[in-house]
């Protein structure tokens, strides 16, 4: 029997295991030895009958062995005490070995993670967690404030490792770790996109000057922005590659629509979609055509002097009916044509007479001037041959 051995706790110790008694005459009393024992913190000695006992507890048992001597009633006593320790890798739970988690998210690293020793102190208090980011060669041990709100600020692969030693036994150390895979699987954010906007007509734009796109961890996604435009009428948008976007003619009246479009690579169904609108106008000064630089005519004659004259919007609008005609006489007045049929040039001299119109849809205006001469005809010279007078000069520039 030893006087005092070493246990590991939840151990099985047989109690009678050689284990003898014998009187001096070598009558044998092992079957008489009687055990009782005080367990650790007590002082109370209980009789135990059993042959074998489970160390649940930690400290020192003090067994007994009591024998009777039947020639004399002499009673033996003789003691062993097991002195129980825990020193054993403590157990950790609550440690997933895989995880994913979304970009930027922030998590308690010690959340549901516990650690007891095999006899059930609690170590979770003392449990040391250190994580090893993406990029990086080795692992950096957190401060309690630093797991408590844990910041996955990076892409790519964590690795969160937890150990904690038994404090009886600082080489039996309990080591889990948990490979998180941190994602960006939200809808990108576009920038540079104006809901609304305003063009005019035959204008060329670049539709993806100034918009950016990019996903919430910063990678740059512009390069795979989709374009697509509904124009005036349409009833479906047309998809535009690069060369067609860069330099998009607004080539109709009315409002275009649109819309972007970018998939982050990560997640299929994290589309971002935008639409910006587009009115187009044409409100720059009409054209007018057919106006004659310079006419010479007699006294007394006509012009109508909106004959062949026309005024088109760049859209080709036809505005000819609101082009206002005024002439300026001679004598330096002036007013507004506004009779039908021919303007009688009624006294010599020279004439402005200024065509201008106006377009309807933002004001501005465009004018045209034609000289006529008029020439007294009581001053054209008579033909030598006929003894009439000469017709006045054809027009200029005809």
């Amino acid at each position: 029997m030893k006087k005092s051995q070493k246990k590991e706790y939840n151990s099985t110790l047989k109690l009678r295991a050689k284990i003898t008694a014998y009187t001096v005459d070598k009558k044998n009393l092992t079957k008489k030895i009687q055990i009782k024992i005080v367990y650790p913190k007590s002082k109370t000695e209980k009789l135990y009958k059993k042959s074998t006992i489970k160390l649940k507890k930690l400290g020192t048992y003090k067994i007994n062995y009591y024998v009777t001597n039947p020639n004399n009633g002499m009673v033996t006593k003789v003691t062993s005490k097991v002195t129980v320790k825990d020193t054993k890798k403590p157990r950790i739970s609550g440690v997933s070995s895989k995880k994913t988690l979304e970009y930027n998210a922030v998590k308690n690293l010690k959340y549901k993670v516990k650690a007891k020793l095999v006899s059930g102190k609690n170590m979770t208090s003392k449990i040391v967690i250190k994580v090893k980011e993406p990029g990086s060669k080795s692992y950096k041990k957190l401060s309690a404030n630093a797991y408590k709100k844990y910041k996955f600020s990076k892409t790519g692969i964590y690795y969160v490792q937890y150990t904690v030693a038994n404090p009886y036994n600082k080489k039996a150390v309990a080591k889990k770790e948990t490979v998180i895979t941190v994602k960006d699987t939200k809808t990108p954010l576009f920038a540079g996109i104006t809901a609304t906007r305003k063009a005019e007509y035959k204008d060329i734009l670049n539709l993806k000057a100034g918009v950016t796109a990019k996903l919430v961890s910063g990678v740059n996604m512009t390069s795979g922005i989709a374009i697509k435009v509904k124009a005036p009428g349409a009833k479906q948008f047309q998809l535009l590659n690069a060369a067609a976007y860069t330099r998009y003619r607004f080539d109709a009246l009315g409002i275009y629509v649109v819309q972007y479009s970018v998939t982050n690579p990560n997640n299929k169904n994290a589309t971002a979609v935008k639409t910006m609108t587009v009115t187009v106008k044409d409100t720059k000064a009409p054209v007018i055509s057919g106006v004659k630089e310079e006419q010479q005519i007699v006294t007394g004659d006509g012009l109508e002097l909106r004959k062949d004259v026309r005024a088109v919007l760049l859209s080709g609008k036809d505005v000819t009916a609101q082009i206002k005609v005024s002439v300026k006489k001679p004598d330096g007045t002036e007013s507004e044509w506004t009779a039908q049929g021919a303007f009688i040039f009624d006294k010599a001299g020279t004439y402005i007479v200024t065509y201008t119109a106006v377009n309807p849809d933002g004001g501005a205006r465009s004018e045209a001037e034609m000289k006529v001469i008029v020439i007294d005809d009581q001053q054209i010279p008579v033909s030598p041959d006929n003894g009439q007078k000469s017709a006045p000069e054809q027009e200029i520039g005809n």
